[in-house]
């Protein structure tokens, strides 16, 4: 953990601990007859939260005294997915008997305003007594990108058992040539000019012709509808629990002066109330959403609309392809359940499009009718499925702007519920304040 995350994590466990455990002894100790079992109740995870994050920060103290300090260095200061990096664990001091030394090499990928693991390769070391140098050969993985704003790679080690103080170190991955090399059962697909003809393969459930060698077609998941209704019973239930009904009713029956514990339990309340309404809202969009495909000559367009707005809307080039290939989209108990489309120019680099099949059979039939409208030629489809992960998928659909006027991303709705949270946190935070207020000064 980096100096300046580590301070703040200790400034918020210390405000939060501030509040939460003066308030908990006065619930639980000194007002403990005057008090209902839901007040004592409700005070229990504050309490438990802020022991948690406390326990986590001594942890991590007790364990680097017990290391001690080192550095973590690599092999080499740039590396190629496929390479060996070889790197080394030098400590300040050694143990007096054997510990085990857990290498990791991580992938990351940028999701917003954080970073998640992509790929992640892992190899163990002995680090034996007396000594204060250990080493581990990690293999770069395939997935790894090269080093950009959104892509990362970066090492750490652990020393068991005190995996509590890790060290870590970068690793800046280098741009490799695309190499791809298409499999036995790859068949052509005839998409040549044959608008209209009696030999096109049959088009998507529902597809129409809305103008001249341009069809559109909707398409909706059963199993969104399925999870939008779940989300939607269980906002339900949450903002039901969550509104503090006695408190409102006070407040509107109330009292014309104000009340710090109603103000606080009001203003206490608002995050979980607005977290049930969004749940609900996705729930709604999930249940309502569909997806729109619009394809002409060279070109597809797709959209993600639901409650009357469009989400998200980008328009994908497909001239140049030469090949398409399905990939994973979707895993259920480690099984693909679900494939996307990929498209491959000449020089074999992929490009990912939101077309998605429950069968390589059926995603098959899709891209012969998409390759045929869009007038393609030469146009081949490989049925051995791609390797391409979550982070191309980012890197191909995401972005800060969209790359031609029109286009919508999801970057816009991200932002603005980053403010949101931001604004409902503070008023938690603030009507917590309150509420301890009125407590303290109660008697």
């Amino acid at each position: 953990m980096h100096r300046a995350t580590h301070w703040f994590f200790w400034v918020w466990t210390t405000l939060w601990c501030a509040i939460s455990f003066p308030l908990a002894y006065k619930v639980w100790i000194v007002d403990f007859a005057r008090t209902s079992w839901g007040t004592r109740l409700f005070m229990l995870p504050f309490v438990a939260i802020g022991a948690g994050m406390l326990y986590w920060l001594l942890i991590q103290i007790v364990h680097r005294r017990r290391v001690g300090d080192g550095t973590l260095n690599a092999s080499r200061q740039t590396a190629q997915a496929g390479d060996t990096v070889q790197v080394t664990l030098n400590l300040e001091r050694g143990f007096d008997d054997a510990r085990e030394v857990t290498f990791r090499l991580i992938v990351e990928a940028r999701d917003d305003d954080s970073w998640a693991a992509v790929d992640t390769v892992i190899a163990s070391a002995t680090l034996h007594s007396a000594m204060t140098s250990v080493h581990a050969s990690l293999v770069v993985p395939r997935s790894a990108r090269a080093t950009s704003f959104n892509h990362r790679c970066r090492i750490e080690a652990r020393v068991l058992p005190w995996k509590h103080a890790a060290f870590e170190g970068a690793l800046a991955i280098a741009a490799t040539e695309v190499k791809y090399a298409p499999s036995v059962e790859t068949i052509a697909l005839n998409g040549s000019d044959a608008f209209g003809k009696a030999s096109a393969p049959p088009p998507p459930r529902g597809a129409k012709q809305i103008a001249a060698a341009t069809w559109q077609w909707t398409a909706r998941s059963t199993v969104l509808k399925v999870i939008g209704v779940l989300l939607i019973i269980g906002a339900f239930f949450w903002i039901r629990s969550a509104l503090p009904w006695a408190a409102l009713r006070s407040w509107v029956d109330g009292a014309r002066q104000i009340d710090l514990r109603l103000t606080g339990e009001l203003l206490f309340a608002v995050p979980f109330v607005v977290a049930g309404l969004v749940l609900a809202a996705i729930g709604l969009a999930l249940f309502l959403g569909s997806a729109r495909y619009t394809v002409s000559r060279g070109t597809l367009r797709s959209e993600a609309r639901a409650l009357g707005m469009t989400f998200f809307e980008k328009q994908f080039d497909l001239t140049g392809l030469r090949t398409l290939q399905p990939t994973a989209f979707a895993r259920t108990n480690q099984k693909v359940s679900s494939y996307s489309l990929i498209g491959r120019d000449a020089s074999g680099e992929a490009r990912w499009y939101p077309i998605t099949a429950g069968s390589i059979d059926e995603l098959q039939r899709l891209a012969h009718w998409i390759a045929h409208t869009a007038g393609l030629s030469d146009v081949r489809f490989d049925p051995a499925v791609s390797d391409e992960n979550m982070a191309t998928r980012k890197h191909r659909i995401g972005g800060k702007a969209p790359s031609t006027p029109g286009e919508r991303s999801l970057a816009g709705w991200t932002h603005a519920m980053r403010k949101i949270a931001w604004v409902v946190s503070a008023m938690a935070i603030i009507g917590f304040a309150l509420m301890a207020a009125s407590i303290v000064t109660s008697r």
